[in-house]
């Protein structure tokens, strides 16, 4: 038994394929025969910033930021929103950017992502607004030149991952009293400094 009983009805098949992979954001090129490359980000998924070192991309209500490279040096500042949304730092976003040497996180940032510092040897000190709700795990392991780090809400919560590090564990703490970060802290016998 044939599986198309005519050219029309194979024709129609593959122009309902092409129609479904445009509608689904598959970018599709033309050559001597039709071939499918991997889908595409539109422009309206982005939004432009005024640091031309990361990029930001519209996800789920939030704008995730990243590392255009891992070639960025100096300080860095992440607003607190982007077009209008509330920041999330994605995860790996500056992983293994050690030429980092300063973050400024503004009031707004809700999410620092998994190992998104990862690897910042660069990193001395770093203040986490009341805003983050919540830092990914190993998000700063490998951050070995990292003293202190601020943690401006006592509901922050700090997951850990396979290592049970996200901050290294020589490293300062100074937060609430009690707090997420001073649970943190006690359980990995770190310094902790009381905020107030």
């Amino acid at each position: 038994m044939k599986l198309f009983k005519s050219k029309k009805s194979s024709t129609l098949l593959i122009v309902v394929t092409l129609l479904a992979m445009l509608l689904s954001g598959c970018q599709v090129t033309r050559s001597s025969s039709t071939q499918v490359t991997q889908p595409t980000h539109s422009d309206q998924n982005f939004i432009s910033t005024q640091d031309e070192r990361y990029t930001c991309q519209v996800f789920d209500g939030m704008a995730l930021v990243r590392a255009r490279d891992k070639n960025i040096v100096g300080d860095l500042v992440i607003p607190g929103t982007l077009g209008g949304l509330p920041v999330a730092i994605d995860k790996e976003a500056f992983f293994d950017c050690s030429g980092l040497t300063s973050v400024v996180i503004h009031q707004g940032v809700i999410i620092i992502g998994n190992m998104a510092f990862e690897g910042c040897r660069g990193l001395t000190t770093i203040s986490i607004p009341q805003s983050v709700k919540t830092i990914g795990s190993e998000a700063f392991l490998g951050c070995t030149g990292l003293t202190t780090i601020a943690i401006n809400s006592a509901t922050t919560e700090i997951l850990t991952g396979y290592s049970g590090e996200s901050i290294p564990y020589t490293t300062m703490i100074i937060g609430h009293d009690p707090s997420h970060a001073k649970d943190y802290a006690t359980k990995n016998k770190m310094k902790f400094e009381d905020i107030n």
